[in-house]
């Protein structure tokens, strides 16, 4: 009796290969685009008082999920749970930190090959 073997034998594939599934299955195991607005941003803002500089970063969380963090005038970095991205429009909302306003800051903008405009 031949001594067994420790990984399970597997039978010889036999059969004619349909090209369209693996096509199929190919196209499927494709990454989907990055989106434009993945990157860090250096903003101008024009707020009340005149412009001021601020940046935006948004990075990929898991598979899907984009965040991020954005710089207002207050001057600190502030977490985004969660950035929408439709074609090369982005929008976020951040609750109040340091502003008198009880609003949630909502941002809004589009990118257009290397530039980020919106408002805020």
């Amino acid at each position: 009796m031949p001594p067994e073997s420790p990984l399970p034998q597997t039978p010889p594939r036999s059969g004619i290969a349909d090209p369209d599934r693996h096509r199929q299955r190919a196209s499927a195991a494709q990454a989907p685009a990055r989106p434009a607005a993945i990157g860090r941003w250096d903003l101008t803002v024009q707020g009340p008082k005149g412009p001021y500089p601020s940046w935006l970063e948004v990075t990929l969380s898991g598979s899907r999920t984009l965040v991020g963090r954005f710089v207002g005038d207050g001057g600190s970095a502030r977490p985004i749970s969660r950035v929408d991205v439709k074609d090369n429009s982005i929008h976020f909302a951040i609750p109040p930190q340091w502003e008198k306003d009880t609003n949630d800051l909502v941002f809004d903008a589009v990118v257009t090959g290397d530039t980020l405009e919106g408002t805020l």
